[in-house]
């Protein structure tokens, strides 16, 4: 289990923001952080991922403690065993999609998990082509095929639907549910969108102003 309970003092367009914010996550489940742009919910996750350090509070998967301000515990964001995709893809610029795929390899891992995920996520025909010759919906399934490559056991989804077309989303989403069914990581998607919720997770965080508002079933956030 994801235990998250933090606070941080946030400088945002609106001004100041006092983030305080307390959920813990299940094994396997795929929780939704729901609300309008500058409600926090990006910079929840990038505590949770390491990039931003909490003010104040813990952060505990399981029994590893990745933050704590009371033991003065900061685990790296490398250490977090976490697959992360952004709205912006973070894909290296330098590197074919196929040397993406192998850099965030584990030891131990070898080729054949990279020919695996190439046609779990349709690549094989883009193996050899760079960031900038892909497609937005291409990028996005190269993001998310090397997040999950290593077998995470936490999978941060960043709007990731945000810039793309409704038939990109519709593949992107779907492979997300594949990952789920095959991997059952625990999953954190932040988005502010109604539909990309609906259709991928079971429970919603609705968050406004750096708090949680409510903590609901994918059915009662459908009902209101």
């Amino acid at each position: 289990m994801l235990r998250v309970s933090v606070n941080k003092k946030l400088n945002g367009s609106g001004g100041m923001m006092d983030l305080s914010i307390d959920f813990s996550v299940e094994n396997g489940e795929c929780i939704a952080l729901f609300g309008p742009s500058g409600a926090g919910k990006t910079s929840i996750l990038r505590m949770i991922a390491g990039f931003l350090k909490p003010d104040s509070g813990r952060i505990q998967m399981n029994d590893q403690l990745w933050f704590s301000s009371r033991d003065k515990a900061n685990l790296s964001s490398s250490l977090r065993n976490l697959g992360i995709v952004f709205q912006e893809n973070a894909l290296f610029p330098n590197m074919t999609v196929h040397r993406n795929l192998k850099f965030a390899l584990r030891n131990g891992q070898g080729a054949s998990r990279i020919e695996e995920f190439m046609e779990l996520f349709e690549l094989e025909l883009l193996k050899d082509q760079y960031p900038h010759e892909l497609s937005g919906g291409q990028k996005q399934r190269v993001s998310l095929a090397r997040a999950m490559i290593y077998n995470p056991s936490t999978l941060l989804l960043d709007e990731p639907f945000a810039s793309l077309d409704e038939h990109s989303t519709s593949r992107l989403s779907g492979l997300v549910l594949e990952m789920r069914r095959s991997f059952n990581p625990s999953i954190i998607l932040v988005s502010h969108s109604r539909n990309e919720v609906r259709d991928i997770a079971q429970r919603v965080l609705c968050i406004q102003e750096g708090r949680v508002l409510r903590d609901i079933s994918i059915a009662e956030f459908q009902a209101l």
